[in-house]
């Protein structure tokens, strides 16, 4: 029979991991997975702390046996689940007091030969250590979404001031004299009569030029 464990941290919400471990697994076998998984230091002592429903300590179970109780590769799970522990705190370092809460949520009709995590959520437990907070964690005056806070109420009311004040500006009209050379034939007649008189003559007209309409046809 195999039987289903989430394993948190305490206080956080972003992190969990579910197995399903056989109930043949000793807690050395769970440890040895929980270790490879969550990348647990391997040279650091353990202990499963194991509480039953009332949260009383029912056993302490380490690498070697510990005073009235046996050690890790002694203990298979469905031994602790017969003797009604539903809980444990796994110290994966017990020098530094660093532990995941493994809680019992039932029997699995899954069949399973060694511990397999079935689902999970969030970084390793070490990503914690060094500073990541899961949006779940969050206070809730932190817990908004990227561009929440962009200031997008004030800054249509600005660029509509400023388009109105464009459009009634009035832009200055000014008049210039633009000075071109056209070149115009002479009658036939008159190249005739005189063949030194140059066959094309200057003549200057002025084109009076409106800036602003300038500008509205150029835009």
């Amino acid at each position: 029979m195999s039987y289903k464990f989430r394993v948190t941290l305490k206080g956080i919400k972003g992190f969990f991991r579910v197995y399903l471990v056989n109930g043949s697994n000793s807690l050395y076998i769970f440890h040895k997975q929980l270790h490879r998984d969550l990348e647990f230091p391997q040279d650091q002592p353990i202990l499963f702390k194991a509480f039953d429903e009332t949260g009383a300590v029912a056993g302490r179970f380490a690498l070697t046996p510990l005073p009235g109780n046996k050690a890790v590769d002694e203990v298979s799970v469905a031994q602790t689940v017969k003797d009604g522990i539903v809980c444990f705190e796994y110290f994966y370092d017990v020098i530094s007091k660093k532990s995941v809460i493994i809680t019992l949520e039932g029997e699995s009709p899954v069949n399973v030969s060694s511990p397999e995590c079935i689902e999970s959520k969030g970084p390793l437990p070490i990503e914690f250590e060094n500073g990541y907070v899961a949006f779940e964690d969050l206070p809730d005056d932190k817990r908004k979404l990227p561009g929440e806070d962009c200031p997008e109420r004030v800054r249509p009311t600005m660029m509509t001031t400023m388009m109105k004040t464009s459009t009634t500006a009035k832009i200055p009209t000014r008049t210039k004299t633009m000075r071109t050379a056209t070149m115009t034939r002479p009658k036939k007649s008159s190249m005739r009569a005189n063949s030194e008189t140059a066959p094309y003559s200057l003549k200057t007209i002025v084109v009076e030029v409106d800036d602003a309409k300038c500008k509205s046809l150029i835009v």
